[in-house]
C-alpha cells in the first residue's frame, strides 16, 4: 500500500510546483493530450505529488473563468492526492470546450491523461 494513501495536503503551498520543478517537468516529464487540456508528468523525490497549472490568458479572458478552472484542477487534484504517488503534474488549458460544461470536460480528460501510478 502507498505511504500516503488517504492523506490529503495541509495547504496549497505543500502540493505547488517550485520554478525549477515546472520547468523541469515540462522539458523533461512525459505528457499526454486531450482536447482542451494536456499534462505533463515527472517523477519526483518526495512521497508526495505536487501541482503546477498553465491557465493563459489569451485562451480564457476573463479571470473569474480562469481562477474556476484553477479551482475546479486542485479539487480534482486534492481528491485523487493519495492515489498519484511521488510526481510532479503540469495541467495546461490548451482551449475551452465549446459544447459542453467545461467542468465535466476537465474532469474526464484529467481522470484519462494521469496515472495512477507515474513511472
Amino acid at each position: 500500500m502507498q505511504e500516503n494513501a488517504g492523506l490529503r495536503p495541509a495547504r496549497l503551498s505543500s502540493m505547488s510546483l517550485t520554478k525549477a520543478a515546472f520547468a523541469r517537468c515540462l522539458k523533461v516529464g512525459r505528457s499526454g493530450r486531450g482536447n482542451s487540456v494536456s499534462l505533463s508528468i515527472l517523477g519526483n523525490q518526495s512521497n508526495s505529488p505536487r501541482l503546477g497549472m498553465v491557465v493563459p490568458k489569451r485562451i480564457i479572458s476573463r479571470a473569474v473563468d480562469r481562477n474556476r478552472i484553477k479551482r475546479i484542477v486542485r479539487e480534482w487534484f486534492r481528491a485523487r492526492y493519495g492515489e498519484l504517488g511521488g510526481c510532479d503534474l503540469v495541467v495546461r488549458i490548451r482551449k475551452p470546450a465549446p459544447d459542453k460544461p467545461a467542468e465535466r470536460v476537465l474532469i474526464e480528460e484529467l481522470v484519462r491523461l494521469a496515472p495512477k501510478r507515474p513511472s
